[in-house]
């Protein structure tokens, strides 16, 4: 077997968590995948976040689930560490103040590169504010910057991306497909919204 062992503060497990699925119909996406080209990768199948690591790593990818993270970020500066050969069979994550051993979730996890828009066209698009939300507290905390707002770059009816401050991270953002906007229903009800109500006699 090869020992892996990635080291990396717990603000980026964290903010990966902030974008991580939780149901259990799409159990796979439940945690963070550490693929082996070098990427930590978070995503509920509507946003997903990716940091790059320090380096690439030998062995398969693998994806730790998220209750064992959540008990590593009890502790400070959690570190991760995987046992694998083919497929990781077990793994722990270490932090100050004990360990958290896991089973990786037996899954396929989502080629998820390729959503990654290589030339976002800029065209204007709708986003779920709570998903911007999410993302934006994602990548502050990867960061540790409140100061730096994450800029997202629309790309029509497909994926947007997500910039913060720093190369190492990038966000994928799924927008609201809502077709073509009703421009004269817009007007209407501004100029409802606006008209004076009649006064009461």
């Amino acid at each position: 077997t090869t020992e892996v062992e990635i080291t990396l503060p717990a603000a980026t497990l964290k903010g990966l968590l902030c974008v991580a699925g939780k149901t259990e119909r799409r159990r796979y996406l439940n945690g963070v995948y550490f693929d082996p080209a070098g990427y930590a990768v978070a995503t509920d199948g509507a946003a997903m976040l990716a940091v790059r690591l320090t380096a690439p790593f030998g062995g398969a990818g693998f994806l730790v689930p998220r209750a064992a993270i959540e008990t590593a970020l009890k502790g400070l500066g959690a570190r991760l560490v995987a046992t694998s050969n083919v497929e990781v069979t077990r793994g722990r994550l270490t932090f100050i103040g004990g360990t958290a051993d896991f089973t990786p979730v037996d899954a396929q996890y989502p080629a998820w590169q390729r959503v990654i828009p290589l030339d976002p066209s800029g065209e204007a698009a709708h986003f779920d504010p709570a998903l911007v939300t999410r993302m934006d507290d994602g990548i502050r905390c990867i960061e540790g910057s409140r100061r730096f707002i994450p800029v997202v770059v629309p790309n029509g009816e497909a994926s947007g991306v997500v910039l913060g401050a720093l190369p190492a991270v990038l966000g994928v953002i799924m927008p609201i497909r809502t077709g073509e906007a009703d421009t004269d229903d817009a007007h209407d009800r501004i100029a409802a919204f606006l008209r004076p109500e009649p006064a009461k006699a």
